[in-house]
């Protein structure tokens, strides 16, 4: 159950923020590219998963959505999820932009100092020792921990997208 902390973003309030909605249910610190445009809708666009065409050429967007939740057993920002067809908040991540996602959040465990990258079939980065070819690469820059739990995490600085 994924927390997301939007450390230094460009977009954090007033920037570049897109609603999107998924067709599968997704936790915070999911990655994708903007799709189209939802029918009859102005805003709001689909999420697209990444794909192996996809990772080289198109920017990923980050799920940071608000973490709302009614159920009072659940309240706690590691179980926010959102539902299919609701609508949720994308972050587009321009280079220098920092933020913290637990542990949980990735493909693997991200090493200090080494990589993540975007892959083709999930919504998860996975770390990388090295700059591929992928569009998107963030630096794994510190190893910390979130939530009242302390879950460990681990603080990205996009190097590009």
């Amino acid at each position: 159950m994924a927390i997301v902390n939007l450390d230094k973003i460009q977009a954090r309030k007033t920037g570049n923020l897109t609603p999107v909605v998924f067709t599968e249910v997704v936790k915070n610190g999911a990655v994708f590219h903007l799709g189209d445009l939802v029918a009859g809708e102005r805003e709001l666009h689909k999420a697209v998963t990444p794909a192996a065409e996809t990772v080289d050429v198109l920017p990923l967007v980050l799920h940071a959505s608000v973490e709302m939740t009614y159920n009072p057993r659940e309240y706690a920002l590691k179980h926010f999820e959102l539902a299919v067809g609701e609508e949720g908040r994308g972050v587009h991540l321009e280079e220098g932009d920092i933020f913290t996602m637990t542990a949980d959040a990735f493909d693997g465990t991200p090493v200090v100092n080494q990589f993540v990258v975007p892959q083709a079939g999930k919504t998860q980065l996975a770390p990388a020792a090295a700059i591929g070819t992928t569009r998107f690469v963030g630096k794994v820059i510190e190893s910390t921990i979130l939530g009242f739990d302390g879950s460990p995490a681990f603080a990205i600085q996009v190097v590009k997208n």
